[in-house]
């Protein structure tokens, strides 16, 4: 279907940025750039590079200042955990990267036994399997951490099944944090022990944690959802 002559007369004179302006309008972004289009939709103009054959260009990168390194004096903290310090419910290590197999252990020998923290971070602090050893038995001691963050380690599948394994159902942990875990696959058999292991904990209300396999991942999800759906009915009686 043609055009009638008064359409086509003012197309033929439009200036190519009037063009896109309309092309813009009537959504035909597919004949425009990126750069063109964005700036018809925000009514800012044309880029000084329009035209239907010109390149878009992404945004110039703007600079983000560096995260300050974590103040956390780690020997105080260990010394404040094995005195079980009232005042020491958070212990934030997120980023300590140096932290050394002797001092782990030591870390984790004063969870075992401290009755005040809440809260323990400790992401992408260069966390093995082994130098997190410790922890499976301060987590079968200790009565009252309800917070455990190991995004960013390099944990595997089967040092997370035991992680489940020694949390259980003791009514304690209520939010975990597993993601971005160096093995980026755990398998079938790592992912449906997981699940196992999650579908008799009553008491998780978060979980962060990659997996893979669509029943897994949407079946622990609704795990989550029942235990977080539970506590708010439990709060809301109380």
């Amino acid at each position: 279907m043609g055009l009638d002559p008064e359409t086509e007369d003012v197309l033929r004179n439009a200036s190519e940025e009037e063009i896109v302006d309309l092309a813009a309008a009537l959504g035909f972004s597919s004949i425009m750039n990126q750069v063109q289009y964005w700036d018809s939709v925000k009514n800012s103009g044309q880029s000084l590079e329009g035209g239907f054959t010109a390149t878009a260009k992404s945004e110039l990168i703007k600079a983000m200042a560096d995260e300050p390194p974590n103040p956390t004096d780690l020997n105080d903290s260990i010394r404040r955990l094995e005195s079980d310090a009232a005042d020491l419910q958070d212990l934030n290590l997120n980023n300590l990267r140096e932290i050394s197999g002797q001092d782990w252990d030591r870390l984790w020998t004063a969870l075992g036994k401290n009755t005040k923290l809440k809260k323990l971070q400790a992401a992408n602090c260069g966390l093995t399997d082994a130098k997190a050893a410790g922890l499976l038995t301060a987590l079968e001691t200790n009565k009252t951490l309800e917070t455990l963050c190991l995004d960013s380690n390099i944990l595997t599948g089967p040092y997370i099944v035991k992680l489940f394994s020694a949390i259980g159902n003791q009514g304690r942990i209520r939010e975990l944090r597993l993601s971005n875990q160096r093995q980026r696959v755990f398998g079938v058999q790592i992912e449906m022990e997981i699940l196992r292991l999650v579908g008799e904990n009553e008491t998780l209300i978060r979980l962060g944690i990659d997996l893979q396999i669509a029943e897994a991942k949407v079946r622990v999800q609704d795990r989550v959802q029942r235990n977080m759906d539970k506590a708010t009915r439990l709060a809301r009686a109380s």
